[in-house]
């Protein structure tokens, strides 16, 4: 969870990622922001897709990947919490995964 205390826009999202077993998976990644309820048995509320990569085929522990994401929601305001999303398809594998995020606070 990453906590946005000021206004930000979103300029680009990255990622990097890539897996232990030898034999590949179909991947994907979405970025969201929530509206944060602290104390709150649903303290997540209110979620918006900011950002998504395309699939990945992901051939294995052989193979690293960088990704380039779509951004669906730029702006995003104060008191929102972010949360990245990982996926894969069936392989039971280990993932290692970097998310970059470029953004400016806003006025």
């Amino acid at each position: 969870m990453w906590y946005i205390p000021d206004n930000i826009s979103i300029d680009s999202v990255y990622s990097i990622e890539g897996a232990t077993t030898a034999t590949g998976d179909t991947t994907r990644m979405h970025l969201f922001s929530y509206d944060f309820t602290s104390g709150s048995t649903s303290a997540l509320t209110n979620g918006t897709l900011l950002a998504h990569n395309d699939d990945v085929t992901n051939a294995g522990s052989e193979q690293v990947y960088l990704k380039d994401w779509t951004i669906n929601t730029a702006n995003v305001d104060a008191g929102k919490v972010l949360l990245c999303m990982f996926r894969s398809d069936s392989v039971n594998s280990d993932f290692a995964i970097s998310v970059n995020i470029k953004y400016r606070i806003r006025g």
